[in-house]
């Protein structure tokens, strides 16, 4: 009886024991489940509540405005946008109109300049009149001393013309011309430099082209002031910078001092060009 007992107790013992765990167990499961319910029941709520739209509604006329009124703004950024191409294409034709004028008037300067600086470093030639003054009618060939110069700063090149030698009584000085048929004494040099005169001889030809023979005759209508030596000649060179240039002349040797002057002194001409 005693081990009956005993071997009932300790199994009601156990039995209790494993209730009580079953109890726990069971009361764990009901608490996980009850907690589930409630998550799912919150989401339900939540589900059912109606969304805010509020910051959608007041956000979604704005790009419609903006949109609008950009539409509404496209005809005066247009125009705006024409006037400032037409602006822009008027302001370019002014600058092209300012930069012609201006480069235009850098060319006159420049050229301005460069006539300047030709004109003084140019070469000058004439006839020195004192020279050909010397001339004596005495016996022997007719021949006039004649003396370039060039009285300028640079060489004159490519000297080349003519010089005649006539007798005229003072009525006809400065009234002939030159024609065909005379005779001339041809000038020709390759360079005459400044203050370095080219003398030469101009000669009275005759028909026979040689010069005329100076006899007693002459020499006392000379001498007298009855015939006049007149020398006449145009002469052409150039300068340093390839200028072409002339000078015409005339010049009456005589003792009487009115022959120098009227008519043959108005003969003398020189060029005018400078390019």
């Amino acid at each position: 009886m005693g081990y009956l007992t005993k071997t009932v107790a300790a199994v009601l013992q156990q039995w209790q024991g494993l209730r009580n765990d079953i109890a726990a167990i069971s009361q764990v499961l009901q608490d996980q489940t009850n907690a589930i319910r409630e998550y799912k029941d919150s989401q339900h709520k939540t589900d059912d509540q109606a969304p805010t739209l509020i910051k959608a509604e007041l956000a979604t006329p704005v790009p419609i405005r903006v949109e609008t009124e950009a539409k509404e703004r496209h005809p005066v950024r247009d125009k705006l946008k024409w006037v400032a191409e037409i602006l822009g294409i008027a302001a370019a034709v002014v600058l092209a109109f300012l930069a012609y004028f201006q480069w235009k008037e850098t060319q006159n300067t420049v050229k301005q300049l460069k006539r300047q600086i030709a004109m003084d470093q140019r070469a000058w030639l004439l006839l020195d009149t004192d020279v050909s003054d010397t001339f004596q009618m005495h016996e022997g060939d007719f021949a006039v001393p004649i003396s370039l110069t060039n009285i300028g700063k640079s060489p004159a090149e490519n000297i080349h013309g003519f010089i005649e030698v006539d007798e005229l009584t003072q009525e006809e000085v400065g009234t002939s011309d030159y024609g065909p048929g005379k005779e001339r004494t041809n000038i020709k040099a390759g360079l005459i430099y400044p203050q370095k005169p080219h003398e030469t001889k101009a000669y009275k030809w005759a028909s026979e082209k040689k010069p005329v023979a100076i006899d007693s005759q002459r020499h006392l209508q000379f001498e007298t002031g009855k015939i006049v030596v007149v020398i006449r000649g145009k002469l052409f060179y150039e300068d340093i910078f390839h200028v072409e240039h002339w000078i015409e002349f005339c010049h009456a040797i005589s003792g009487n001092p009115s022959s120098k002057a009227g008519k043959c002194v108005e003969q003398n001409k020189i060029d005018s060009n400078d390019e």
